[in-house]
């Protein structure tokens, strides 16, 4: 009976009867009608079982391993998940952090990594002229995302170890910044969804420090501009940047941080 209800309750893929997409949710959903309505390898009532109507998301690069990255290092294809870290969210809770990932790239104005590098990786704030440490911005940016994007007052900039008061200063005042655009950003402007965009955010960054701080071999700095003729945003040069990014991703998905904003009480 499994393998007819994994087959039952899959996505059905255009352009092929061979197969569907996988959905576990839906064949927990359907189980008990799908049992009762089946005698041994026949079903007996199909039309009491629901169909799955769902389309399956489409994605432009895949990774092999069981964590995957969409796309490449900028652009709309910076939205970042993880298989593993993605079941513990509901399929809306993951598209939140999806675009709060895309939104430093593409539709903030935090689009220059030169200007705005704390939100990009690069491991030198190319304004203030002092190294980034961006363990430390993930942990400001995790905490005040925590608090549904309000900067609490016991939050000053040597609460974060590690963090400049300079960078502080330009990060809270982009964090408060985007009070004013939720409204257009979010499905609903509420704590959890602002929670949930706002660690995308933070999760970018993160990524980003894979493509834009990362050296070769010789300790030589992975520029961003072409090497050797090589584009540096290419998931696949030095492509163990980009599969680092990929457990780092999905490891911040599965983290303990990220368990109390899941089970958080909002």
């Amino acid at each position: 009976m499994s393998r007819q209800l994994i087959n039952y309750s899959a996505k059905e893929i255009a352009g092929t009867d061979e197969c569907g997409l996988l959905d576990a949710e839906c064949a927990l959903e359907i189980y008990k009608m799908f049992a009762e309505n089946m005698d041994e390898t026949q079903i007996m009532q199909e039309e009491e079982i629901p169909e799955n109507m769902e389309t399956p998301e489409t994605f432009e690069y895949i990774n092999a391993d069981d964590a995957y990255v969409e796309g490449r290092w900028g652009g709309s294809d910076h939205k970042a998940a993880v298989n593993t870290g993605a079941a513990l969210f509901s399929k809306d809770e993951i598209n939140i952090i999806k675009d709060g990932a895309v939104y430093p790239d593409i539709y903030s104005g935090w689009k220059s990594g030169q200007i705005n590098s704390r939100w990009h990786g690069k491991w030198e704030d190319f304004v203030l002229h002092t190294e980034i440490n961006y363990i430390a911005v993930l942990e400001m940016v995790t905490e005040i995302a925590i608090e549904g994007g309000d900067i609490k007052s016991y939050m000053t900039y040597d609460w974060f170890p590690g963090i400049s008061k300079d960078v502080y200063g330009k990060l809270k005042t982009d964090i408060n910044n985007l009070k004013s655009r939720y409204d257009s950003l979010l499905p609903s402007n509420t704590k959890k969804n602002r929670k949930y965009f706002l660690y995308g955010c933070g999760l970018h960054t993160m990524t980003d420090v894979f493509a834009h701080s990362t050296t070769k071999s010789n300790g030589k700095l992975i520029a961003h501009s072409i090497n050797d003729g090589n584009n540096p945003d290419d998931i696949n040069y030095y492509h163990r940047r980009y599969k680092a990014a990929v457990k780092f991703t999905e490891y911040a998905l599965q983290s303990s941080i990220v368990m109390d904003m899941r089970w958080l009480e909002l």
